[in-house]
């Protein structure tokens, strides 16, 4: 049997949202779109605000040698779309965050990004506390170890890590 390794990547696009306008699909003769309907936006422009994301609760890891700005860190994964459809909510899975879109103009714009937040798991300060434990053997047999172990409880927080928003039925949204 042959198995095939799957080269680690080496090349980390920057991550993306396209807007695509399908008013055409609800003509009398339905078209697709072409790729003047299509906008695309970054999160390039985001790039200067990595330290600040950072300490909103936003993920950043990114791949040492390949992934260099802040735009190529975030992935977005779902979208969920206001009922007036003027702005999206973008989710950031392996971020742990939340990215607005504002696609009420002809230009749409992330305006902003913020955490999903934080799980307090336990509240209170660390404790630790030692325990000794003999074992017990049949009679006969060696004396027993002496075991000793310390148990501690350290507050423990962990990311939420979106995975889908809430889907929009809609087909179109006009402008």
């Amino acid at each position: 049997m042959r198995v095939s390794r799957i080269p680690p990547y080496s090349i980390d696009p920057v991550g993306s949202i396209s807007v695509i306008d399908t008013a055409a699909y609800l003509l009398a003769t339905p078209a697709a779109p072409s790729q003047a309907n299509v906008q695309t936006i970054d999160f390039s422009a985001w790039n200067n605000r990595k330290a600040e994301l950072s300490n909103r609760g936003i993920r950043i890891t990114g791949k040492a040698g390949v992934t260099t700005t802040l735009a190529q860190d975030i992935e977005p994964e779902a979208i969920a779309i206001t009922a007036d459809g003027k702005t999206a909510y973008i989710s950031l899975q392996e971020n742990n965050g939340i990215a607005v879109l504002d696609i009420s103009t002809a230009t749409p714009a992330i305006t902003s990004i913020f955490s999903a937040g934080i799980q307090d798991w336990d509240r209170g300060t660390a404790s630790a506390k030692n325990y000794s434990y003999t074992l017990s053997y049949a009679a006969g047999e060696r004396k027993p170890p002496q075991l000793a172990f310390r148990l501690a409880a350290f507050p423990a927080c962990s990311l939420l890590a979106p995975k889908r928003s809430a889907p929009q039925h809609s087909t179109s949204i006009t402008r």
